[in-house]
């Protein structure tokens, strides 16, 4: 498995948010990052992490192979055009939208914005109640009742303690306050995104795609 890089993680968030629309290529590439940060936790967050990975594979095949591959250059294209053939709601084996499946993507951002914020405020060591709250503040209210459970059961029970975490996940050489300004970075980055995605999704009223 590829290192976590909290830095390109940031740039490619960046490069997504000084984009046009917001580039999908470097969105999904940033989310590549969060695949393997969420890996290094450990298997009670594999179910993160592999939901991000199929999402991430299904998105970057409309990219690259999709017939009309250049109407997946960006977010607001990929939108407009989805709406335009009647698509946007459509997910079979042979076919995800890339509008459903970027709108699982985004409303997961909102969490790790709201975790990566959590992980750097807080002085506690025991933060796994903060993970909670980040998640019921953000993901939980899109899931059903048993995987709400679930959440909260693997984040109370998976989330090592903070210094943990950054040893875990940085390195145990990894100096704590230059990891704290690179979460920061990452952070303002990511919700930069999301909250122009989150206008993408009101301009087309796809925020209930099923």
């Amino acid at each position: 498995m590829s290192q976590f890089n909290i830095a390109e993680l940031g740039d490619n968030f960046k490069k997504a948010s000084e984009s046009q629309g917001i580039e999908i290529i470097p969105y999904i590439d940033g989310f590549e990052q969060l695949y393997i940060f969420f890996t290094i936790l450990g298997k009670m967050f594999g179910f993160v992490g592999s939901d991000i990975k199929s999402k991430v594979d299904i998105l970057r095949k409309h990219c690259t192979e999709d017939t009309n591959k250049e109407r997946y250059v960006c977010v607001n294209d990929m939108l407009a055009y989805e709406k335009e053939i009647g698509v946007a709601e459509v997910n079979t084996r042979k076919f995800s939208s890339g509008s459903r499946t970027l709108l699982r993507l985004h409303r997961a951002l909102l969490f790790i914005h709201k975790m990566f914020i959590e992980i750097v405020s807080t002085s506690e060591s025991d933060i796994s109640s903060h993970i909670v709250e980040a998640y019921d503040d953000s993901l939980a209210k899109f899931h059903p009742f048993y995987i709400r459970g679930s959440a909260r059961f693997a984040m109370r029970h998976g989330v090592p303690l903070r210094e943990d975490l950054l040893h875990k996940v940085f390195g145990k050489d990894a100096d704590e306050s230059v990891v704290a300004e690179d979460i920061k970075t990452a952070a303002v980055y990511i919700k930069t995104v999301y909250d122009q995605v989150e206008k993408l999704y009101t301009h087309y009223d796809f925020h209930e795609l099923p």
